[in-house]
This record gives structure tokens, sequence and C-alpha cells, in this order.
């Protein structure tokens, strides 16, 4: 159970028929204080994130809960888009954050550019109230920078720029509270990469060159895991050519969440 009061509703009340019983749920917004009722039916448990971030975990029978109401300790909601790297780093920013922000990501590859730009009105259903989030962070690059047999990339760098900007757009209109981070595109493994699919990192910077440039002043940050991993020796957790261990995700993972906490309350509800 994980209540996300509105500002317009101060009483819910409901009831929910289990195989196990009723499962009753109630809450008040009253005095400063956020109160929260649950009655748990017999043989089963109930797991309690209140809007302050406290989490409880409770066993069949009646119980009360009370936080404070203020706006400051609402929890953060975090929308992580991106390729395979942050399909890797995504369950350990969601481990890192488990306490005071709820992060949400889709469970396939945004893989090129363009198809991030295609689905983030479906990725947008992630949550019950888009308005809601507070932060998106995202990245493209690896595929779009991509080449089959030594020809051209994929992507032309100004296409992949025009459509970077156009999904920062896109984020804007289906998020409109909510802080947008682009993460620039990690390094490729030269010990281990393959002329034909990728012509290396002097490819990556050119590419991450025209991110910074045509998103500069369209989002609010910036996080350059390239120069991250660069500086903080993460390579040597490669796992092939572009991916890592378990680790190197870890180690990328929290240069995420301090990018994010970087916005250290969560953005203004309009």
């Amino acid at each position: 159970m994980q209540p996300r009061p509105p500002s317009a509703l101060n009483h819910v009340k409901a009831d929910i028929p289990t195989p196990n019983g009723i499962i009753s749920v109630e809450w008040t917004k009253k005095d400063g204080k956020f109160n929260l009722s649950v009655v748990v039916p017999e043989g089963t448990t109930a797991d309690v994130i209140m809007p302050s971030g406290e989490r409880r975990q409770f066993m069949s029978g009646s119980h009360r809960l009370s936080c404070p109401r203020e706006s400051g300790t609402r929890r953060k909601t975090v929308l992580l888009l991106g390729d395979s790297i942050c399909m890797g780093y995504a369950p350990y920013v969601r481990e890192l954050m488990k306490d005071r922000a709820d992060v949400v990501y889709p469970k396939r590859n945004c893989m090129f550019a363009c198809y991030t730009l295609r689905m983030i009105w479906e990725w947008s259903r992630l949550v019950d109230d888009p308005k809601s989030v507070d932060v998106v962070h995202f990245n493209n690059g690896l595929w779009d920078l991509g080449q089959r047999d030594g020809r051209d990339c994929l992507t032309p760098v100004d296409v992949y720029a025009s459509t970077l900007r156009r999904i920062v757009d896109e984020l804007r209109h289906f998020f409109p509270n909510a802080r947008i981070i682009f993460a620039t595109t990690t390094p490729i493994n030269e010990k281990t990469f393959c002329e034909q699919h990728t012509k290396g990192n002097a490819e990556v910077e050119r590419y991450n060159a025209a991110a910074r440039k045509i998103l500069s002043g369209s989002v609010d940050a910036i996080n350059d895991l390239y120069a991250f991993v660069r500086e903080n020796k993460v390579d040597r957790h490669y796992k092939d050519i572009v991916h890592f261990h378990d680790e190197g995700y870890r180690i990328l993972a929290g240069q995420v969440v301090k990018s994010i906490d970087s916005f250290s309350t969560p953005a203004p509800m309009r």
C-alpha cells in the first residue's frame, strides 16, 4: 500500500475484496497530519509506504499510522529511460532510492533515439499521474552511433541531435512538472570492439558533443556518464564491448542517484 494523497482530497476510504478477505484502507489529512488506517485480513501481510517515505510491514489485524502532511515529505517519482546501460543500472537506482523515491522504468530496451521519441506517450502510462513525475533521467546513443559492416552510423549525428531535442519537448509535454536529466553515452571497451560495428570512442565523443550542444539550456542537467566512467575507472568492470558487470552497474547507479538528488526536493505540482 502506497497512498499518494493529491492536494484536492482530504479523505479517502476503500474496501478491496481478496481471496483471504477484505482489505480496508482509509486515510485523512487533518491538523497538519496524514492519518492512515488499514485492516489486513487473515493470512495476509501488508507492506505500507507512507507519503513521508516511512516503510512498515503489518500482519493481519487493524493498524494506524500518521506522518506530517507537508508537501516537503512527498516521495519523489523518478522515471528512467534508456538503452541496455540504463537497464543495467536501473534496478540498483531503485534499490538506492527505495526509502525516498518511486523509481520506474520500461522493461524493454529504449534503443534508438527515434524509438524513444515514438514510445514516450506509451511509457507515460508507467505512472498513475504523469504530472507527479519529479525527474526523468534518459539516455540514447549506443544504438544510434552503431554501424553494420563498417558503414556509416545507423543514425546520422545531426538526426540524432535533433531527435534528442524532440525527445525533451515530448518529455516536457507528458511530464510537465519533471526535471529532465540527459546522460551522455558511456565509453566503448576499445580492447574488444569490432570496427565493423563501431568506430570507437572518437565517435562516442562526437555524438556526446552534439548532444551537449543541442540540449544545453533545454534540459535541467547533463549527467556526464562518459567522463564518470573514465575518471573513476569504471571501465575495469566491462563485460563486453559496451556492457558492465554488476559492480560496474552499481557504481553507475550511484552516479545516477547523485544526479537525481541534485534536485533536493520534488518538483512543485502544477
